[in-house]
């Protein structure tokens, strides 16, 4: 986390305190040229200023200005310490036993698209780029916010995983245990490990469904984390079954995140020699490369019929989520620390070397005395 991102979770207890600095600032500047000009007179009434300064200490207004400009530097300090900055102390995290939870996600052969290489972190000591094999797909891109993003901020919530393709797939009930969710990503939650071909959004939607009734906890809060690049089957049967069991999912009160996954621009899908991990080539039909790109209609689609709050992710751009506030709302919980003390530290510390420039410039005068 970069420091401009850090500070943009900052906020003030006191705000108004920030008021006074329309009085305070005005203050020390009149204090300041009122101060300089008596010094000027003063020195003006001993005698002529080329012999003044042969004794004391010339006005300088370039040196003058920069004392100003720490008084006042030090003065805002104060006013913001006073403020009470509160910084994050910790990532927002979901409150423990809330939430239910359901990640689903299309493993159909378009999300073998690797559209994300370029963000993935190196593996096993190997740049992403030289990484053998598939690496950096849609599906991989799903996993990584899925493990570093919304497993750390819902720890202690019951979440379940399930895959589609034809048909829904369970890769795991409802469980606390992130540990054994992990390892089930890692063996099961791959591309094409669900029954049927294609990608028919609403058995997934349907086995989603079938986790949440085979877990029932009154009182939690649901919520489906849905992955797709938004390549759905079209067939009227599988459009009124997909609104069936969207209106299943609004009427159990369910939220859905629609997590939009894959880029606008067509891509080919690599395929792999599965010995050497060596890129043989382009998915092929019928003689040609088959390409894809994200189903913006279809997420579209998905978003308006399931009421889902939607995410895209698209290629090359960072993202910006804070997926504890996304997925549980009221129920994420704030880690926060005063941090008063560093503007009111380093306030102090010009403070005290205006007060020691002070002392010593009245030595210096004296011994010269």
């Amino acid at each position: 986390m970069n420091a401009l991102h850090f500070l943009s979770g900052m906020h003030w207890l006191r705000p108004d305190a920030f008021l006074l600095l329309l009085v305070v600032l005005p203050l020390v500047a009149l204090f300041w040229w009122g101060n300089f000009k008596l010094r000027q007179r003063a020195r003006l009434a001993i005698g002529e200023e080329h012999l003044v300064s042969r004794f004391t200490e010339p006005l300088r207004m370039t040196a003058e200005v920069g004392f100003l400009v720490a008084w006042l530097t030090a003065m805002t300090l104060f006013v913001v310490a006073i403020a009470g900055p509160v910084m994050p102390d910790a990532p927002t995290t979901v409150s423990e036993g809330s939430l239910q939870i359901v990640i689903l996600a299309d493993v159909s052969r378009s999300m073998a698209a690797e559209e994300y290489r370029s963000v993935m972190p190196p593996k096993d000591g190997i740049p992403a780029d030289a990484v053998p094999g598939p690496y950096g797909t849609r599906l991989d891109m799903a996993k990584m916010i899925i493990l570093k993003e919304i497993m750390p901020a819902t720890l202690g919530n019951q979440m379940g995983i399930a895959t589609y393709m034809g048909n829904g797939w369970d890769v795991s009930d409802m469980t606390t245990d992130y540990s054994y969710l992990r390892d089930s990503m890692k063996e099961i939650m791959k591309i094409g490990n669900a029954p049927g071909g294609g990608s028919h959004a609403e058995e997934g939607l349907a086995e989603a469904l079938r986790l949440f009734k085979a877990t029932p906890v009154p009182g939690r809060q649901k919520v489906i984390v849905w992955f797709t690049d938004g390549g759905v089957c079209d067939a009227d049967s599988d459009k009124e079954m997909l609104a069936k069991y969207a209106a299943q999912v609004q009427d159990a009160g369910i939220r859905v995140i629609l997590v939009g996954l894959g880029g606008n621009t067509p891509v080919p899908i690599p395929v792999y020699d599965a010995q050497t991990g060596q890129m043989t080539g382009s998915l092929q039909k019928d003689g040609a490369t088959v390409t894809t790109q994200a189903d913006e209609a279809s997420m579209n689609d998905l978003q308006a019929k399931t009421n889902a709050e939607f995410e895209r992710i698209l290629p090359g751009q960072k993202t910006n989520i804070h997926w504890a506030s996304t997925i549980a709302g009221a129920h994420s919980e704030a880690h926060e620390v005063d941090v008063y003390e560093y503007p009111l530290g380093v306030g102090m510390a010009i403070f005290a070397l205006l007060f020691l420039r002070g002392i010593f410039s009245a030595l210096r005068r004296s011994k010269a005395d």
